[in-house]
């Protein structure tokens, strides 16, 4: 059968227009966002309570619940080591940027928990593909638990951010707000540009070391020194809307330094001693010993308040005997020290981190035989008021700390045996290491002596008795 030609040039004429519709058809239907890709880190936490891990697992359920993909952290830390970067460095804005081009990230998120006083402090920093911050935020809370709600309009935050695409910097968010009402505050503030080349001007020097700003994240900074002043000011007085509780008070924690707040301690000592006329002396004999030491900042978190504190010690001797130089025949004795003060700390967060103690208290120290009569063997035993000053250093941090003190016993009051008046000092030093957080260890050197005047008819007229003692210890510690 003949066909007409313009009847087939017809027919494929229509069939062009019908694919043509089809295709603009397809096009104009709504297509299916891209997920977004986000890692987020292991927070640092120090709440005691996993607080850090509580929020990590409501921030990382409310982003899935809004669609977006959450890559793993050690998937991030193994493309670093790939990457030859290291672990210190995986979170500064340079290999952020590296890595999240490799991975396909879109951002990266950072986290931390503390425990402040007696509220816990929970901080989120948001981090673009291009390394830049592009939220921060701060929650005080009154419980270590992080909730659903706050979770949630987290996450509402961050997807606003990612999905937005507008990357505004510090700057011109602080320049926004300059033109508002004096009572109308910002809730949030961005750190980004998506252009190198302009400024992101963010106050950050309340971040860790590797999220502050610098040449690799904020590019050359064109802002002038008034418009600086401007958007500090704004950005440290604008409040939280999404704090869930009001914010401590302003005053800030004093600094414990190289001294913890608690300190309870059990161990062995051995001990020296020398003096008196005819000299009395025994050499390297066993004892136990008890420190302990307390600060008001175990219960309070008020200045001046929480640096007083309370502290002792106690030594008893084991299987000490007395006897003459050239006789078989010996004394079971006793030797006891103690002390009992009252501390002043003042810290400074600096360096070496040192420590210094002021201690008032009073003492005593016996040596006490168990002799015949008329055995030339004496008892003695001293009390007195002492003032001494100690020295913390933190030589390396947390663990070792050296310290080292020296005081002065003044009104001493011999007993026993002994008679007249005199005086003494004490000096003390040693090291002490901290292991998991609340474990003691310490090893110190302790030294008394006594320099005592007898002016009695009978009496021993000057004379010295000096206790030194080795000891090892083993505790408790608390901050």
């Amino acid at each position: 059968m003949h066909r007409n030609p313009f009847w087939l040039e017809s027919r494929l004429g229509s069939l062009a227009v019908g694919i043509l519709a089809i295709s603009l058809a397809l096009g104009c239907l709504p297509h299916e966002a891209k997920a977004q890709n986000i890692v987020i880190a292991k927070f640092v936490d120090r709440s005691k309570h996993k607080l850090g891990k509580k929020a990590w697992a409501a921030i990382a359920r409310q982003l899935k619940n809004r669609g977006a993909k959450i890559v793993s952290y050690k998937q991030y830390m193994r493309l670093a080591r790939k990457s030859r970067i290291r672990t210190k460095n995986a979170l500064k804005p340079r290999s952020i940027r590296k890595i999240s081009k490799k991975l396909d990230l879109d951002a990266v998120v950072w986290g931390s928990a503390k425990k402040r006083r007696r509220r816990y402090t929970v901080s989120i920093r948001v981090f673009g593909s291009n390394g830049k911050l592009i939220l921060k935020k701060n929650y005080q809370l009154k419980r270590p638990a992080f909730s659903k709600k706050t979770a949630s309009s987290l996450a509402d935050l961050i997807m606003e951010k990612l999905g937005s695409g507008e990357e505004k910097s510090q700057q011109e968010v602080a320049e926004a707000d300059t033109k508002k009402e004096p009572t109308e505050t910002k809730t949030e503030s961005t750190g980004t540009a998506t252009d190198d080349k302009k400024s992101t001007g963010t106050n950050d020097a309340f971040l860790p070391a590797w999220a502050r700003s610098d040449k690799e994240g904020s590019g050359g900074n064109t802002t002038t020194a008034k418009t600086k002043r401007t958007t500090e000011a704004v950005v440290k007085n604008e409040p939280d809307e999404h704090v869930e509780e009001p914010a401590p008070s302003r005053h800030k924690r004093s600094k414990m330094g190289s001294v913890n707040d608690l300190l309870v301690a059990v161990g062995g000592s051995f001990h020296h001693r020398s003096g008196l006329s005819p000299k009395h002396e025994a050499s390297m004999f066993p004892g136990i010993r008890v420190d302990a030491r307390m600060f008001m900042g175990t219960f309070l978190d008020i200045p001046v308040v929480r640096d007083i504190g309370i502290g002792g010690m106690f030594d008893m001797s084991m299987g000490l005997e007395y006897g003459y130089a050239d006789a078989d025949s010996t004394w079971s004795a006793q030797q006891m020290q103690w002390r009992g003060e009252l501390i002043y700390r003042l810290a400074l967060d600096t360096g070496l981190q040192p420590a210094f103690m002021l201690r008032l208290g009073y003492g005593s120290t016996s040596s006490v035989i168990d002799k015949g009569e008329g055995d030339l063997a004496l008892s003695a035993g001293y009390m007195s008021p002492y003032a001494s000053l100690d020295i913390y250093l933190m030589l390396f941090k947390p663990y070792l700390r050296l310290f080292v003190s020296g005081g002065f016993l003044f009104l001493v009051s011999p007993g026993e045996d002994l008679a007249g008046s005199g005086m003494g000092f004490n000096v003390f030093a040693g090291f002490d290491v901290d292991m998991f957080k609340m474990v003691h260890v310490g090893i110190g050197y302790d030294l008394t002596q006594y320099m005592m005047n007898d002016d009695s008819a009978d009496g021993m007229g000057e004379y010295s008795d000096t206790y030194q003692s080795f000891f090892l210890r083993v505790g408790y510690n608390y901050n």
